[in-house]
């Protein structure tokens, strides 16, 4: 999930939120299941394993075979982690690599060479799913706060600021709705996000997607991220499992 395209300012998507909630003792493992909003079809999953020093999402087609990966370094517990994302449909890359004491952002698209450049320096910046751990770790200000939250966006190599509302809150699940931050916030679709209340974990994400349709475009979702798809104690061998899956999923999204 990612909160904006590399394209123009348009959508916000579900990188953002990919963390899994209370920081766990041992790796664990739990499914978002991605539909499309207008009909509900069931068009990918995202499978998380999350080990106290890295992260790995399985992007799945409906038959269980990966197409895509995302890779966060640092656990669950980083705001700002180096991440690498690759769809092997459409050769679409980004992340944020550390090497020598330096930073950056790299984005490639298709065919295209590979563009890096350092990444800009911002006290506090969050980066991909250090906006779960963002959203946990400051629960009782987010939504009502009134600055803007820097968010990176890899596809245009900048910060740009995030607004979170707090909705309504009923049956134990808290609503909140991210924007953009800026004048041009009108024309960028907003992204409902549920927490549940007891445990912070991300119950359901409304929104633009990060994984892009067949015309090239990211996909509006809705993502369930169901408790009883959730395993704890999952053995420490699963996150070099997820990392030696074959992307040779093709499906049509």
């Amino acid at each position: 999930m990612r909160l904006l395209s590399s394209a123009p300012i348009v959508p916000f998507a579900a990188a953002a939120c990919l963390a899994s909630g209370i920081a766990p003792a041992a790796t664990e493992r739990f499914v978002g299941d991605a539909y499309a909003p207008d009909n509900g079809q069931l068009l990918y999953r995202e499978v998380h394993t999350v080990g106290p020093e890295r992260q790995v999402v399985q992007y799945q087609c409906p038959d269980g075979k990966a197409f895509a990966r995302k890779v966060l370094e640092g656990g669950d517990k980083v705001i700002g982690p180096d991440f690498s994302f690759v769809d092997a449909r459409n050769g679409y890359a980004e992340g944020v690599r550390s090497q020598g004491g330096a930073r950056s952002v790299y984005a490639k698209r298709g065919a295209a060479p590979e563009v890096v450049k350092p990444l800009p320096e911002k006290k506090d910046g969050v980066i991909d799913a250090g906006f779960d751990v963002y959203v946990r770790t400051h629960w009782d200000a987010v939504g009502k706060r009134g600055d803007g939250i820097p968010f990176l966006l890899p596809g245009r190599f900048a910060y740009y600021d995030v607004r979170l509302v707090d909705g309504q809150t009923s049956g134990g699940v808290r609503r909140m709705t991210m924007r953009l931050d800026a004048w041009y916030a009108f024309a960028a679709p907003t992204v409902v996000l549920s927490y549940t209340m007891a445990d912070r974990t991300l119950r359901r994400f409304e929104g633009m997607g990060s994984i892009r349709g067949e015309n090239g475009k990211l996909r509006p979702v809705r993502i369930e991220f169901p408790p009883d798809k959730r395993e704890g104690n999952v053995a420490d061998a699963a996150v070099d499992e997820a990392l030696a899956t074959k992307l040779d999923g093709r499906c049509t999204i």
